[in-house]
């Protein structure tokens, strides 16, 4: 889960001071545990900087989804044949 085991000086090292923020602050407002996952987990542990961010969530990401773009001000994309959804912020 977010901040767990690599500790949150890892993770602002890496993905920097606001996007530790803007990760926080989502998975405080998740209904459920957020999942930082894929490459990001990969280069976290191998000390790289961080590109994109994987999440996954049970449920419905799309509830989570449609919250986070409108509190941090995102565009939101929907992949329904997958039942993913991307934000892109700034």
């Amino acid at each position: 889960m977010i901040d767990g085991q690599l500790g949150r000086s890892r993770i602002e090292r890496f993905l920097g001071v606001e996007r530790a923020a803007w990760l926080r602050d989502a998975a405080a407002h998740a209904p459920a545990p957020l999942w930082l996952v894929g490459g990001a987990v990969r280069d976290l542990l191998l000390g790289r900087k961080v590109g994109d961010l994987d999440l996954v969530i049970e449920g419905d990401a799309r509830v989570l989804a449609a919250d986070l773009t409108r509190r941090m001000h995102a565009r939101m994309v929907e992949h329904e044949a997958f039942g993913t959804v991307t934000l892109v912020l700034g």
